[in-house]
């Protein structure tokens, strides 16, 4: 691949993590807002968030009925609002690792760090969802939640952490190759 293509791509997946941080942090701010909005005027709650009948956050999909409590439902905004923080935590460290490799440095402790962090990260998204799934369906009832749960996370958080050993073998080799010059 030319140099020109790789920089582009480079280029374009910085620009793209960095807004999807943005978003995310978009997001914790309007999660936090409607949690405390439910909190003062339960009304306002039932009328815009429990009338739309689902929430999808964290790999975990919630429909919502008339059942749910309105501590269920916070419980799900404040589960989003975590998975959100997770989620800008992610792109935040992608954004480092595609900034670092622009300047021409891939193979760093630092980039090893941001990418293992990503693989755990990545892991830790379903893991949030299931935990806000569980303590949503005790306080809501099991009648008032549908609760699926995706592992796509989690299969991805392994083969990142498996990366990342790719590039701490390569840290090695080019320290090896350093050293004999």
């Amino acid at each position: 691949m030319n140099t020109a293509k790789k920089t582009n791509i480079l280029n374009i997946g910085k620009i793209v993590s960095k807004i999807l941080e943005i978003i995310c942090w978009m997001g914790v701010a309007a999660l936090l807002f409607s949690a405390v909005a439910g909190i003062f005027n339960p009304e306002w709650m039932t009328q815009n968030m429990i009338a739309d009948g689902g929430l999808t956050m964290n790999g975990v999909e919630m429909q919502i009925n008339q059942n749910a409590s309105l501590a269920s439902v916070i419980i799900v905004l404040l589960g989003g609002v975590i998975g959100f923080v997770t989620l800008a935590l992610l792109f935040h460290n992608m954004h480092k690792v595609l900034t670092r490799a622009m300047q021409g440095e891939y193979f760093t402790e630092g980039n090893i760090t941001r990418i293992e962090r990503i693989g755990w990260l990545s892991i830790l998204m379903p893991v949030i969802g299931f935990v806000t799934s569980v303590l949503a369906k005790i306080f809501g009832g099991p009648d008032a939640l549908e609760i699926s749960v995706d592992l796509t996370g989690i299969v991805m958080g392994i083969l990142v952490m498996c990366l990342s050993q790719f590039f701490a073998h390569g840290v090695k080799l080019e320290n090896d190759v350093d050293g004999l010059v």
